[in-house]
């Protein structure tokens, strides 16, 4: 099966090309200076900006490229990407790294040459307050937040079917799975759970 088909365009160095066909996208060159780095929603680095002269990158990569990254990239360090068009918003354009050429330094983006085999998880259970409930783009519930920094996630739908009881000060406790990831980078440590079953006010639930 055609998974993906990536062609470098060494000519260009700040075009962005929208491609039809999702199977096919021209990797393109951009250059510029590392400025910071960008965090996903598990507050896992995933991303870093590129400072070019008139124009800044989001430069997004695969999560398990994080502690190889922020250990080998300074900010303020002159970089040249290989990379593809994701999107261009008020913010800045948004590319998907391929690979980084940097003091004669070549670093391939390991998503497009290792198996894409889901992360090995491990079952854990536990309890805590809720402290806040974190939404995703569109204003939605998809998580919840504990006092120990335990993210549980819990699809929007169950949150917003039971939002009387899952409110921030509430004592919950929690089965589910917590997956291994090698690679990845935080300053801050996040257990991301998803959640099996919770138990609120001597309920239990099940998701399913």
């Amino acid at each position: 099966m055609l998974l993906g088909l990536y062609f470098a365009n060494y000519g260009q160095s700040d075009c962005c090309i929208k491609q039809g066909n999702k199977n096919v996208q021209l990797v393109s060159v951009f250059a510029g200076n590392l400025s910071g780095w960008e965090t996903n929603d598990d507050y896992v680095f995933s991303g870093f900006y590129l400072q070019a002269e008139r124009v800044r990158y989001l430069v997004k990569f695969s999560p398990n490229m994080g502690t190889q990254l922020t250990s080998e990239l300074k900010i303020g360090n002159r970089l040249e990407i290989n990379g593809v068009f994701e999107k261009d918003t008020l913010n800045g354009i948004t590319i998907r790294l391929v690979s980084i050429t940097t003091d004669g330094k070549y670093i391939y983006n390991r998503i497009f040459n290792e198996s894409t085999r889901p992360p090995v998880e491990e079952f854990k259970f536990g309890s805590g307050k809720i402290r806040q409930l974190q939404k995703n783009e569109q204003g939605n519930s998809k998580s919840l937040i504990l006092d120990d920094r335990t993210i549980l996630r819990i699809p929007a739908n169950v949150i917003e079917a039971l939002n009387t009881l899952l409110i921030t000060g509430a004592y919950i406790s929690y089965s589910g799975f917590q997956a291994v990831r090698d690679g990845e980078f935080a300053t801050v440590n996040y257990p991301i759970i998803r959640c099996v079953t919770f138990t609120i006010n001597d309920k239990q639930y099940l998701i399913f």
